[in-house]
């Protein structure tokens, strides 16, 4: 039925609003500089071709980082030979 459809449309739009709020759409820094890229690279740990999923973003030394959608903070500090970092999980993958 058409109240059926539209239950199904606005529990869609719900979602899809819920989706759009925890995409970090902003940098997170200013002025920043991209030092890695999405997709297929070097590693550079490896260095064999492999998949990147993400953004390497990084700053003029004590740059404030703020975070640019909701999300959890899974690490922070020195963590090897990425130097300084923040990851945060901002949900759905």
């Amino acid at each position: 039925t058409s109240a059926q459809n539209l239950a199904y449309e606005f529990a869609y739009l719900l979602k899809l609003h819920s989706v759009a709020n925890s995409m970090p759409l902003e940098l997170p820094l200013k002025n920043p500089k991209l030092s890695s890229y999405f997709g297929m690279r070097i590693d550079p740990f490896t260095r064999r071709w492999a998949a990147h999923y993400g953004l390497d973003i990084y700053g003029a030394y004590r740059t404030n980082v703020f975070a640019t959608a909701p999300g959890i903070v899974r690490r922070a500090g020195r963590w090897g030979s990425y130097g300084k970092m923040v990851e945060i999980a901002h949900g759905y993958g």
